[in-house]
């Protein structure tokens, strides 16, 4: 029965510390949980088998721990588990909505420095100078730069 609980600790330490590793890096609670079984483990081996088998045990514990984590990272097995797909969208990436300097639209958002406005039916994300613009305010583009629309609130 010993062996088996032992055996129990020594496997969910390296499970855990593994996680740790590769699942969930950053928590240490579940790598520091990892840790405390496999020495618990290890401890209760030298307790109630002797200091030989501890050693030999230690020293086959680091093995299979080190042949593991080297398994793990080269193996490419946890490339399933990863995304694979990137972001390559970006706010008014494509400007074909023949917008010019002078239009006028109506905020969708406060505009605090920047949110939404409606020209002609299309939602554009904007930016002001600086002035914060209420929502369902009349607004007038100041300026287009590559893909950033500044524009000013109108005078009433």
């Amino acid at each position: 029965m010993e062996w088996f609980s032992i055996g129990l600790l020594l496997f969910l330490g390296i499970v855990l510390m593994l996680a740790e590793l590769i699942f969930i890096p950053g928590t240490t609670v579940v790598g520091v949980l990892g840790k405390v079984f496999s020495i618990t483990g290890l401890v209760l081996i030298f307790k109630y088998f002797g200091t030989s088998t501890g050693l030999v045990a230690t020293g086959g514990y680091s093995i299979l721990f080190a042949i593991v984590l080297i398994y793990a990272f080269r193996s490419g097995t946890w490339k399933k588990f990863s995304l694979h797909k990137k972001i390559t969208s970006r706010v008014n990436d494509e400007l074909n909505y023949n917008l010019n300097i002078g239009d006028i639209g109506t905020t969708i958002s406060a505009l605090r420095p920047s949110g939404k406005v409606n020209f002609n039916d299309i939602l554009i994300e904007a930016k002001t100078t600086g002035e914060y613009v209420n929502q369902g305010e009349k607004v007038r583009i100041s300026k287009i730069d590559f893909n950033h629309i500044f524009v000013e609130p109108l005078i009433k």
